[in-house]
């Protein structure tokens, strides 16, 4: 058993055999930048983290895509991505 897992790394192990945990620690094990405001860090979490469209952002939280697109370029200005 311990051979398959030998050189994964605990973030690698938790995805695949624990996916529901990893899921839940995903932002606390990837880490979300401290440097951005809190509405940033939403964007930053949906759109990057989990990968949604501009679109799916703007929906969840309840703002135009155009909105969410200014608080991306916002994020890039701060160097983080």
């Amino acid at each position: 058993m311990y051979s398959c897992i030998k050189g994964m790394s605990t973030r690698q192990i938790l995805k695949e055999f624990f996916p529901d945990i990893y899921e839940q620690m995903k932002d606390d094990l990837l880490g979300v930048p401290a440097e951005l405001t809190e509405r940033e860090q939403e964007v930053y979490r949906l759109r990057v983290m989990k990968n949604l469209t501009l679109k799916e952002v703007a929906d969840r939280l309840g703002i135009s895509i155009s909105t969410v697109a200014t608080y991306m370029k916002r994020i890039k200005a701060k160097g983080v991505m």
